[in-house]
C-alpha cells in the first residue's frame, strides 16, 4: 500500500471502521477525515459511534464535533472542507521540509500533489527525485546523491519502488480516472505546453492517447477495450466536442457521457477553429 492513495473505508455502524482507520493512519503516518453525515455535529454521540479519545490513540480526526445541531451542512460543504484539509496537509509537508525523506518520498509526494491538481508541486518533486536521488543509470539510490540538502540520508541502497512511484505520478499528471470520469491532462504545470502520451489505460478498460500543442489540446482518442459507459471531463473549453463516427456531441455541465461498444473509438476535437 502506497501513500499516494486516498483510502476510503465504508460500512455500517459498529462494523469496525474506526479501528481499521486508526490502524491504517498509525501505519501510514496520516490523519483521518470523517465522512459521516452526523459526526460533524456536536452532542450527537448516540447512534453515531463517534470516535472516543481512547479509540483515536492520538490520531487527528477532522470534521468531527465541528457544528452545532441546528447548523446546515451539505455534501458541497464537506467537499469544500475536505479540500482545504488536504491542501493544508500537503502545504505542511512542504513547509516542514524533507529532513529524513528518502527519494521515494518525493515521488510519493508527487503522486499526492497530482491527485490534488497541483501540477507545479508534482513537477518539482519529480525533478528533485530524478536529479538528486537517482544514479546515472536511472536507479533510485534512496539517499541524496547530490549532497544538496534534499535529505539527511546520503547512502545509496537501490530500491525499485521509487522508480515505480515516479512513473505512477507522471501518469497521474497526464491522466486520471479514479472518480469514474476520465480527466485528460488534469495536473500539468503551467510550463508544460507541448507534450503527448500514447495508450494509457483508464478505469473501465478505456485506452487513451492525447497531445497538447501550445498549451491547447491538439488531439485525444479514446478506445473502449471492453465496451461500456464512458464519461470524460471537458477541461478544454466550449469549442471542444466529442466525436463518434461522423457525429459530434457537446458536453453536459462539463461532462461527455456516451456508451461505446467493444473496440469502438471516439475523439475530442475543437469544432469551428
Amino acid at each position: 500500500m502506497t501513500k499516494d492513495k486516498l483510502i476510503t473505508i465504508l460500512g455500517p455502524t459498529a462494523s469496525g471502521k474506526t479501528d481499521l482507520s486508526v490502524y491504517l493512519a498509525e501505519a501510514l503516518g496520516s490523519s483521518i477525515i470523517s465522512g459521516d453525515a452526523f459526526q460533524i455535529y456536536k452532542h450527537m454521540d448516540i447512534g453515531t459511534a463517534k470516535v472516543t479519545k481512547e479509540e483515536a490513540r492520538g490520531i487527528r480526526h477532522f470534521l468531527v464535533d465541528e457544528l452545532e445541531p441546528w447548523e446546515p451542512y451539505s455534501a458541497a460543504d464537506f467537499q469544500e472542507k475536505a479540500r482545504k484539509i488536504i491542501d493544508a496537509t500537503l502545504q505542511k509537508l512542504k513547509d516542514n521540509g524533507p529532513d529524513w525523506w528518502c527519494g521515494y518520498s518525493y515521488s510519493w509526494f508527487a503522486n499526492m500533489s497530482a491527485r490534488a491538481m497541483k501540477g507545479e508541486d508534482a513537477r518539482d518533486a519529480l525533478r528533485t527525485f530524478a536529479e538528486c536521488f537517482c544514479l546515472t543509470n536511472g536507479f533510485h539510490a534512496n539517499g541524496d546523491q547530490s549532497q544538496s540538502g534534499k535529505s539527511k540520508f546520503t547512502y545509496r541502497p537501490f530500491t525499485l519502488e521509487g522508480n515505480f512511484a515516479f512513473a505512477a505520478a507522471l501518469q497521474e499528471m497526464l491522466l486520471q480516472s479514479h472518480t469514474g470520469k476520465i480527466h485528460i491532462f488534469p495536473a500539468l504545470p503551467n510550463d508544460w505546453k507541448d507534450l503527448s502520451f500514447e495508450k494509457l489505460r483508464a478505469e473501465g478498460a478505456f485506452i487513451v492517447s492525447a497531445s497538447l500543442r501550445g498549451g491547447k489540446l491538439a488531439h485525444a482518442e479514446i478506445m473502449a477495450e471492453q465496451g461500456g459507459t464512458l464519461q470524460v471531463i471537458n477541461s478544454f473549453g466550449p469549442e471542444y466536442q466529442l466525436k463518434i463516427g461522423d457525429k459530434y456531441l457537446q458536453d453536459t455541465e462539463g461532462i461527455w457521457k456516451v456508451t461505446l461498444s467493444k473496440g469502438e473509438k471516439c475523439t475530442i476535437e475543437a469544432v469551428g477553429q
